[in-house]
């Protein structure tokens, strides 16, 4: 679509992914625990059906529902990281479930996966060192 001069073109400000969980406690604990998100809002308490989580800039949305969370395994949200390494390492002491260790790619990023209880694929991305 084509903007005129009369129409500014909107400015969009944020993606907030929704991550659906087969057990909404046991993720809110993975993210906050081994990632180091914080607890942004909640939907009951204790948790009954949502939460929000954050870090920095970064909001997730984990949502109960067993049968869509049974057929996300391997969907990635790639969250890009200023000094991703500093990261890395802290979610080693953390204890985080790295699927695949931090290395600089072909594309000029340099990366790690961790994947969360309900099969979603976390890249966490920043550049070369």
């Amino acid at each position: 679509m084509e903007q005129t001069a009369s129409r500014p073109e909107p400015k969009i400000i944020a993606a907030i992914p929704w991550i659906a969980c087969t057990g909404l406690l046991e993720t809110i604990e993975f993210f906050e625990t081994r990632l180091g998100f914080t607890k942004e809002w909640t939907w009951g308490e204790p948790a009954k059906s949502d939460r929000g989580v954050a870090r920095g800039s970064v909001r997730l949305y984990l949502f109960d529902n067993a049968e869509l969370a049974g057929r996300v395994e391997g969907s990635e949200i790639t969250i890009t990281v200023q000094d991703v390494d500093i990261l890395y390492r802290e979610h080693q002491a953390r204890g985080a479930p790295i699927s695949r260790a931090i290395e600089n790619e072909p594309w000029g990023s340099r990366e790690y996966q961790v994947t969360d209880p309900n099969g979603y694929v976390l890249r966490f991305s920043g550049e070369q060192v």
